[in-house]
């Protein structure tokens, strides 16, 4: 498996079954997220053709009926594995259309899907590489709402409680505040941590118009983002 595809994010709700979707043969696991959510690692074979960063493999799609077949088929379950999300009275007819938010990290790519057309924040997470387990993050809040600096805190408390609970987590800063900056530095146990990485990114989304964030940056820890 060579290509970077994108994992399948969403509230529970939006789920055919979510306490079954790992019993879909193209779901090579799942993990429930804080918040009622939960990863779907959606992969067909077929991605290796649509995702492939090489031109003349990716014209096997018009060329080639079988591929584009399997293409369908693909399509087709992933809406059936999110009947609830295309049921919903808002959502589009095109799964691109429901992303709320894109999570694409150096080691692994998420969507997360949501019906209408939410508001989301700035994330950006292309800085974080497999090179080190130590991560820092810089989050912002809206202009003139410094006061909602304990509505993070909390998200990052229940957070880190999750991911600590699953032994993922070497150590966490205490979360610094300057102005409408909110900073915190994560050491995980190992290099393998972008799902853990990815659920803290979504709860902060979930939260955002409670807490006025604007934006996040998550980015190895040597790298300077200020």
């Amino acid at each position: 498996m060579s290509v970077n595809y994108a994992r399948i994010i969403a509230k529970k709700e939006f789920f055919k079954d979510w306490t079954s979707a790992s019993q879909n043969p193209r779901v090579k696991y799942v993990l429930e997220f804080p918040y009622d959510y939960l990863l779907a690692d959606y992969y067909d074979e077929v991605f290796e053709i649509t995702h492939s960063s090489d031109d003349e493999i990716r014209k096997l799609i018009e060329i080639d009926a079988l591929v584009r077949n399997k293409i369908e088929s693909s399509i087709l379950d992933e809406k059936e594995l999110l009947t609830p999300l295309y049921s919903h009275p808002k959502a589009k007819s095109i799964l691109s259309s429901n992303i709320a938010l894109s999570i694409w990290t150096k080691m692994k790519r998420y969507h997360v899907y949501e019906p209408g057309n939410p508001n989301t924040i700035n994330l950006s997470c292309w800085d974080v590489s497999c090179n080190t387990s130590k991560i820092q993050m810089s989050a912002k809040l809206k202009k003139g709402n410094s006061a909602n600096y304990n509505l993070v805190e909390k998200v990052i408390a229940d957070w880190y409680e999750w991911a600590d609970g699953l032994n993922v987590i070497n150590f966490a800063s205490e979360t610094s505040f300057i102005r409408e900056i909110v900073e915190l530095e994560i050491y995980f146990n190992d290099n393998n941590f972008a799902d853990y990485l990815a659920a803290l990114a979504v709860m902060l989304y979930d939260t955002h118009k409670k807490t006025s964030l604007k934006s996040v940056v998550f980015s190895d820890l040597q790298t300077n983002i200020l």
